[in-house]
């Protein structure tokens, strides 16, 4: 990365402040991905960018940086045109992304921030246009977990390429084993749960996905209601760094091997069979690591080829880019999520009072009861 770089095409995701007059900025550039700009004296009473560093706010910046380090000092900044007004409950879906950014997105990460860039601004264009927003957020996690190193592999943990009907299930850090009706009977036992299988395609998946966030009237309670991955989750605490250890693909990008796995089953390599003992040494093994539902071959080769038009595809998804996403989270709350839960219930209560007393004023006044004589007649 060059020491100054001028007039570079960014977006500001989060902002904190630094001693009493500054600010740090994180950025996400579109030629060198992540970058942590210092602006100095943002917060004085009479600094012209009073106001100008926000979220959603298309700039270009000049920076350079200092001598000790890879800290950036904010030189110039130019809009390059106008800002996204984002209205409830979009506007959730656009902290989301910050969020994601500001979590798992590094500066490190020099493979692949174009695509994150260009995925990011398609996923504001959606948001504002109120277009295929959850797809556009679905398309956006799997570009930042391959940039990141944590894309959805086409092999097995063995490194053979999937088969179109068999099922699996997603290892973290190891890649996708392979469940047969022994290996679910095997899970059951030792973790006591079943593991969620998801479906084949219904006759309706072949609709486009048009959907943009849910109607106010869907359930807050309702996972399926939701556009974001889940927020919490309670496990070991990982290591920072990714660990692509699936056979054939050591640390390499999995992507490389896609000609060869969407054949389902035409490499040569022979991968032996286990017995039920060492299936459950395995199972026990990875128990804590493996997550998400079941799924078929074809299914995951579908979000791994970013075929998500089908509703039944989207919601695949979601389920496993939620999963991966709340382990590298190490179970810190994403907010955006909280706030569009809690903004969905107000709307929920919100409609229930105005049924309730829409039906109390067309209820019918109760007949007055006649009157008791007070006095017998003479």
């Amino acid at each position: 990365m060059p020491s100054i770089i001028n007039n570079e095409p960014c977006y500001i995701y989060h902002v904190r402040d630094y001693q009493e007059h500054s600010l740090f900025l994180e950025t996400i550039t579109l030629n060198y991905g992540p970058i942590t700009v210092l602006a100095r004296g943002a917060k004085r009473a009479r600094s012209p960018l009073q106001g100008v560093l926000q979220p959603f706010v298309p700039l270009r910046i000049s920076i350079k940086q200092s001598q000790r380090g890879d800290l950036f000092y904010l030189t110039d900044y130019a809009f390059c045109g106008e800002g996204y007004n984002f209205k409830m409950p979009e506007y959730f879906c656009g902290l989301y992304l910050n969020e994601l950014l500001h979590y798992l997105y590094r500066s490190g990460d020099d493979n692949g921030n174009l695509d994150v860039f260009a995925s990011y601004l398609q996923c504001l264009e959606a948001i504002d246009h109120h277009e295929h927003i959850e797809l556009n957020l679905r398309l956006f996690e799997l570009n930042l977990l391959k940039t990141i190193g944590y894309a959805v592999p086409v092999c097995d943990d063995g490194g053979a390429p999937l088969q179109p009907n068999e099922p699996y299930r997603y290892c973290f850090g190891v890649g996708f084993i392979q469940f047969d009706q022994e290996m679910i009977e095997l899970c059951n036992e030792i973790t006591g749960s079943t593991p969620q299988r998801v479906g084949g395609d219904v006759a309706e998946d072949s609709a486009d996905v048009t959907a943009s966030a849910p109607a106010p009237d869907a359930s807050a309670d309702d996972d399926s209601a939701l556009l974001f991955a889940k927020s919490k989750v309670r496990g070991r605490k990982l290591e920072d760094k990714p660990r692509m250890t699936t056979g054939a693909y050591f640390n390499e990008d999995p992507w490389v091997y896609l000609p060869q796995a969407t054949s389902f089953g035409g490499s040569e390599k022979q991968v032996p069979k286990l017995t039920r003992e060492q299936k459950r040494a395995k199972l026990r093994f990875y128990q804590h690591d493996l997550l998400g539902p079941l799924l078929t071959g074809i299914q995951i080769l579908d979000i791994a080829t970013h075929k998500l038009h089908k509703p039944q595809a989207l919601a695949n998804a979601k389920q496993l880019t939620s999963a991966i996403m709340s382990r590298l989270l190490h179970g810190r709350e994403i907010e955006s999520r909280r706030l569009y839960r809690e903004y969905l219930q107000m709307l929920k209560q919100k409609q229930q009072a105005k049924k309730d007393a829409a039906a109390t004023t067309a209820a019918p006044a109760p007949e007055a009861a006649p009157a008791a004589a007070t006095s017998e007649q003479e």
